[in-house]
C-alpha cells in the first residue's frame, strides 16, 4: 500500500479499513449509506466501501465470515442523544438506555448499542448531555 511505511513505533501504521459481513450486502449498505449517513467512497465486486471518520468500512458479502459475530463499531459523537434521536426516527432500534462508559468526564461519556440489519453490533459514544 503506498503511503504506509514500517517506521521505529511498529510494523503498522493504524486503523484503515473495517470489514463488516452481511448476507445481503445491498440492503447492509443502504443502512449504512442512508441510515447512518457515511459517505460512499465507491462500489467493487459486491462490495460498497464508505468513509467513517476517515477509516474505511467494507460491507460486502459474507463468505466465511458470520454476520454479527465480530467486534462491535464504535461512532462518535458530539451529542450521543440527539444522534440517538435522529436514527431512531429512522427506525433504528437502540438498547433501553445508554451505557456510562467514563463518569469523571463531564457531561459524562456513555454508549448507546444498536444493531445493522445483518445483527452486527454498533454503538454511538460521545457526551451524555442532560
Amino acid at each position: 500500500m503506498s503511503g504506509v511505511t514500517v517506521s521505529e513505533a511498529g510494523p503498522v501504521a493504524g486503523l484503515i479499513q473495517i470489514a463488516i459481513p452481511a448476507k445481503k450486502p445491498e440492503t447492509c449498505a443502504a443502512f449504512y449509506q442512508d441510515i447512518l449517513e457515511l459517505p460512499k467512497l465507491f462500489e467493487t465486486g459486491g462490495m460498497s466501501f464508505f468513509d467513517a471518520g476517515g477509516i474505511r468500512l467494507m460491507v460486502g458479502p459474507a463468505g466465511n465470515l458470520l454476520p454479527g459475530a465480530g467486534a462491535p463499531i464504535y461512532f462518535g459523537t458530539d451529542d450521543l442523544r440527539t444522534s440517538q434521536r435522529i436514527l431512531s426516527e429512522k427506525d433504528v432500534e437502540f438498547h433501553p438506555e445508554p451505557l456510562i462508559a467514563d463518569p469523571s468526564q463531564t457531561p459524562p461519556l456513555a454508549i448507546w448499542f444498536f444493531l445493522d440489519p445483518e445483527g452486527n453490533t454498533l454503538a454511538l459514544m460521545g457526551p451524555l448531555r442532560a
